[in-house]
């Protein structure tokens, strides 16, 4: 994450004029929206993998 906010800085500082300023902050905005998104998707499908698991897990039948 520390990367990506590094990134995001160096590309609102290398811009020059105004216009150019507000597109780069749409652009931080979008990939911080990106970001967030990735998170939330990676936490759903890893809760609901690791509920597969343990309901798996919990109907095994050791003889």
């Amino acid at each position: 994450m520390q990367q990506l906010m590094t990134w995001v800085n160096s590309i609102l500082n290398a811009r020059g004029n105004e216009e150019q300023g507000t597109s780069a902050v749409e652009y931080a905005i979008l990939i911080i929206l990106i970001a967030a998104l990735v998170v939330t998707a990676g936490s759903t499908l890893g809760n609901a993998v690791s509920n597969a698991i343990s309901t798996m897990a919990t109907k095994i039948v050791f003889p």
